[in-house]
């Protein structure tokens, strides 16, 4: 780490209600990540359910946890290719603009209907298959899920009627999270508490990304795209997988040789205008912590003032229908704009998702 002052990794925080109780975790996604915390809040589950529970019924141990740690080490030992994988940042900087005429960055979250999600899905299969020389890709849904917030992102920041002058040279570029536990060799438990992740970069030109079409009533719905819609969303998916695809088991063990022969494990990532990580995969609503707490109501990660960053939620109901949360941090008037955008407007539930 920078310098020689030691932080706290984890810190839990129990607030008793009337109805309930909420439970706030506060960790240092350095040192843990979203698996991690679940399972950290599956290892209090268990105790809650049983308070006298055996140290092999928790997810890990400090022994499992030990190996995993000297694993990583000896994977990182085992690298080819030391060298730092160099990044051109270009002129490109975090938008992170303090001055008195910029809003203060708020955190809402929006509820896409999963039905029409797996709609697109199926619409932009038909067109990769249609289109594939060789392998045809298989898209899953986190992609598409992801592609649809680029997408929507892009037309309502440069093609909105007050985006000024349109873009002619500009690329988008955003960050999404691989996980990366089943990345390396040997592979590293699920249950491994601490971070595991790795952002990727994705760009696309803007220019490509049409401005909103104009579609009749008939039209509106989400079955009804326009082909050039389909397209440009299947391009983004395409790239988006593509992406995530180039990290295999030789890029994890040169990162991890980096990280470790780094004197600051404090870098920041690379620049982008947008940053998503998705829990959608995560189990959370299964958490059950016994017959007089019960089990996980809500999750709230509506408290990140950071401009760009989107968090997919965990899945409710254990099903791929359960509503698609976005939590978009931005400026209110921006948030604003995304849900006027025409596609987006037909994607979201307008009265969220059923608790």
């Amino acid at each position: 780490m920078a310098g020689e002052s030691k932080s706290p990794i984890f810190r839990f925080q129990a607030n008793i209600m009337s109805d309930g109780l909420i439970l706030c975790f506060a960790f240092h996604h350095m040192a843990i990540d979203g698996i991690g915390v679940f399972n950290v809040a599956t290892a209090l589950a268990t105790c809650c359910r049983d308070s006298q529970a055996e140290i092999g019924s928790l997810p890990t141990s400090p022994l499992r946890e030990q190996q995993s740690r000297q694993s990583i080490l000896e994977i990182g030992s085992g690298a080819k290719n030391t060298q730092p994988a160099e990044i051109d940042l270009g002129e490109y900087e975090w938008d992170l603009d303090s001055s008195s005429d910029v809003e203060e960055p708020i955190s809402k979250t929006i509820a896409i209907d999963a039905s029409k999600v797996e709609q697109i899905k199926a619409q932009c299969q038909l067109l990769v298959e249609k289109n594939a020389t060789s392998a045809k890709p298989s898209l899953t849904s986190n992609t598409i899920a992801t592609a649809l917030l680029w997408f929507c992102w892009i037309r309502a920041k440069y093609h909105g009627s007050d985006a000024g002058e349109k873009p002619t040279n500009t690329d988008s570029r955003i960050l999404t999270v691989v996980e990366l536990r089943d990345r390396t060799e040997p592979r590293l438990p699920s249950t491994y508490i601490g971070n595991a992740l790795l952002g990727v970069e994705t760009s696309a030109r803007v220019q490509e990304i049409a401005p909103e079409i104009t579609v009749d009533n008939k039209s509106s719905c989400v079955g009804h795209l326009h082909p050039h819609e389909i397209e440009q969303i299947s391009s983004l998916a395409i790239s988006l997988q593509n992406s995530a695809a180039s990290i295999n088991s030789q890029y994890v063990r040169n990162v991890i040789s980096n990280i470790v022969s780094s004197d600051n494990w404090a870098s920041t990532p690379p620049p982008a205008e947008m940053l998503i990580s998705s829990l959608r995969p995560i189990k959370m609503y299964d958490i059950d912590f016994g017959p007089i707490l019960g089990p996980l109501k809500d999750l709230c990660l509506e408290f990140n003032p950071f401009p760009g960053l989107c968090w997919i939620k965990p899945a409710r109901f254990g099903t791929k229908l359960a509503p698609w949360e976005f939590v978009i941090s931005s400026e209110p008037k921006f948030i604003k704009k995304i849900q006027q955008e025409s596609l987006m407007k037909r994607l979201i539930l307008k009265d969220g998702p059923r608790l």
